[in-house]
């Protein structure tokens, strides 16, 4: 088992929270004084990011779900709610699928459950083409301010610090990943406990209509939708972000113990 890396705080039932592409732990760190007031929070780096070990060679997102489904095993001992942000919601989607009854629920965090349209592939490939000739840095300078609709939030300079520190073959790896997922449409509608989509109305990335019809084919679904906040509503919405995730998982835990 590579080694994955995490935060604690708090403690209580687990809440973890898993950053999205080119990110760590560390996106939710404004967060988790609040949180951890009434949660065991933790917050893992994916393999390949932060402080977590990479693969040692490609892989897929089932794959990125089997190390972090051995990681929450060894740490804790009860079922969890797992929020992902934006990549961090597709490996939460697939730890699920691989064992639904490890989750009290499951969080889309800016994330969606659908597939990458054929659109969507060949800006994955473009992107892949652009890092392997600029370099890292040149990716990040464009893409970190693009998740952000404020355009003047003081931490978009932090997340593109954090940013610059991907390794390219892990960019380029997650990258590949990404555009080779399965949807989850079909599970969200079989999926049985709570379920939870956090949308910004000025999202660049994934438009909000999509996600408030995600929101429909779950049995159990919460939809939290974030105004004048893009697609990083941990820094341009911190407040609601926090009300969003305390009462999902406080439902979510009561629901499940029944």
């Amino acid at each position: 088992m590579a080694f994955v890396y995490h935060q604690q705080q708090g403690a209580g039932q687990p809440l973890v929270l898993i950053h999205g592409f080119c990110e760590t732990h560390q996106i939710w760190e404004g967060l988790l004084p609040d949180l951890a007031r009434d949660f065991k929070v933790l917050c893992p780096d994916l393999p390949g990011f932060g402080q977590s070990e990479p693969f040692s060679s490609a892989f897929t997102l089932d794959e990125v779900a089997d190390a972090m489904l051995q990681w929450l095993h060894s740490t804790v001992q009860q079922p969890a709610v797992v929020i992902g942000h934006s990549l961090g919601g597709y490996v939460a989607m697939a730890m699920a699928v691989k064992e639904a009854k490890a989750f009290a629920g499951v969080g889309l965090f800016h994330s969606t459950a659908t597939a990458d349209t054929e659109e969507k592939k060949e800006n994955r490939n473009k992107t892949i083409d652009f890092v392997k000739q600029h370099g890292v840095p040149a990716f990040v300078d464009v893409f970190v301010p693009g998740l952000f609709h404020q355009k003047n939030n003081p931490n978009i300079h932090r997340v593109h610090q954090l940013a610059l520190n991907t390794r390219l073959e892990t960019l380029v790896g997650y990258t590949v990943a990404m555009r080779e997922r399965p949807s989850r449409e079909s599970w969200l509608q079989s999926f049985r406990n709570n379920f939870l989509i956090v949308a910004g109305d000025q999202d660049p990335v994934i438009p909000i209509h999509l996600l408030k019809r995600q929101s429909n084919l779950a049995p159990k679904s919460t939809f939290f939708e974030l105004p004048d906040v893009g697609h990083m509503g941990m820094f341009e919405a911190p407040e609601k972000a926090i009300q969003s995730i305390r009462s999902f998982t406080f439902t979510a835990f009561a629901d499940a113990q029944g």
